[in-house]
């Protein structure tokens, strides 16, 4: 019989070759990873460890809806109980930076004035450490709030954390501002 007069036939037809489908799908599966990693990726540089320039504002600005308070003061202390800023251990950072209620809320700490921001250090750290991070935390205030000044920052004189100079951090925050 002639191949150009063929009729339709009940068999069934050869099954597709399938050679390119797994290479797409390895294709799909990388691009579909990094694009989850771009989208992870400020997340996680946010929470990184060790950050040496300290915390930006948006971390640490309070809510819009409380009004901001006359600051005067920064006052670095290694025995307050309540603070608006605490400087503690965390896991991968020596040093992490955590803003507290009585900052969220712009409420003074009782036993300080009602014009100081209260900074505590939580446990026993490397003088040096805790003067760079508290250093970087004031030279963020003083950025934003005009009434702080390098002269009104200083360790508590009920209890300074252990090894702080406070000449020495009031020229760390000197240099971060860069006057």
């Amino acid at each position: 019989m002639d191949s150009r007069h063929r009729t339709a036939s009940l068999e069934p037809a050869p099954a597709p070759q399938r050679g390119g489908e797994r290479a797409a799908r390895v294709i799909v599966a990388l691009a579909v990873c990094v694009l989850l990693g771009l989208a992870v990726w400020p997340i996680l540089r946010e929470h990184g460890a060790g950050r040496p320039d300290g915390p930006t504002w948006e971390q640490l600005a309070p809510p819009e809806i409380v009004p901001m308070r006359t600051w005067r003061w920064i006052v670095l202390s290694g025995v307050a109980t309540s603070a608006h800023v605490r400087l503690a251990p965390a896991p991968g950072d020596e040093l992490h930076v955590e803003a507290l209620p009585p900052w969220s809320l712009q409420q003074p700490v009782p036993g300080y004035p009602a014009e100081a921001i209260v900074i505590a250090v939580v446990g026993n750290h490397d003088g040096m450490a805790v003067e760079r991070r508290a250093a970087a935390v004031a030279a963020v205030l003083m950025g934003r709030i005009p009434t702080l000044s390098i002269a009104r920052t200083g360790v508590d004189r009920h209890g300074g954390p252990r090894g702080v100079d406070q000449q020495r951090l009031r020229f760390m925050v000197r240099e971060q501002l860069g006057r």
